[in-house]
């Protein structure tokens, strides 16, 4: 008998937990989207400086390193 309630009680608490799943994995990508947008920003504006002083991403990500 005992067994049964916890086997219900079991039940219940997995049956809400997957429930919110599906939006808990929209979110997430929604704010893995927004996580990409912001590193691409922040590797466009790193292009511009090492454009500036005319080095390739390669080696200017190389001379940042060393810093």
């Amino acid at each position: 008998m005992i067994l049964r309630a916890i086997a219900l009680a079991a039940g219940r608490g997995g049956a809400v937990g997957l429930s919110q799943f599906p939006e808990f994995s929209q979110q997430y990508l929604l704010r893995l989207g927004g996580a990409v947008d912001g590193l691409a920003r922040v590797i466009r504006q790193f292009d511009r400086d090492a454009a500036k002083v005319s080095f390739s991403r390669g080696t200017e990500a190389k001379r940042c390193l060393r810093c």
